[in-house]
C-alpha cells in the first residue's frame, strides 16, 4: 500500500515537473532572452539565472553582474602590501551560490 502511494507521488511530481518546464520554456521564448545565446546554457539553467538576476539591464556593467554572482576576486591590499593569491568574493546569496555549482556540472 504505502509503495503504490509513493509511486503515484512520484508520478505526480514528475508531471508537475515536466508542465513547469514546459511554461518556463514558453516563457522564456516570449521575453527572447540574450541568455539562450550562451553556449552550454538549457532552458533550466537559463530559468533560473534570470530567476536569480531578473533584468540583466539592471546591471550597469558587465563587472557589477559579475560582483552580483559573487565572482569577482577579493582585493587584499594595506598601504603597500598586496596580496600575490586571492580567493572569490563571499558577496554571494547562498541560492546564488547552489545554482552556480549546479550549473558548472
Amino acid at each position: 500500500m504505502q509503495i503504490q502511494m509513493t509511486i503515484n507521488q512520484i508520478r505526480l511530481f514528475s508531471k508537475q515537473i515536466n508542465l513547469v518546464e514546459t511554461q518556463s520554456k514558453e516563457i522564456l521564448k516570449k521575453i527572447d532572452s540574450v541568455i539562450l545565446s550562451v553556449p552550454g546554457i538549457s532552458f533550466n539553467a537559463a530559468t533560473a539565472i534570470l530567476g536569480i538576476v531578473g533584468n540583466f539591464k539592471q546591471f550597469s556593467s558587465a563587472k557589477k553582474l559579475v560582483a552580483f554572482a559573487g565572482l569577482d576576486p577579493k582585493v587584499y591590499e594595506s598601504g603597500n602590501f598586496k596580496a600575490r593569491s586571492t580567493r572569490m568574493s563571499k558577496r554571494v546569496q547562498k541560492l546564488n551560490c547552489n545554482n552556480l555549482f549546479i550549473f558548472r556540472n
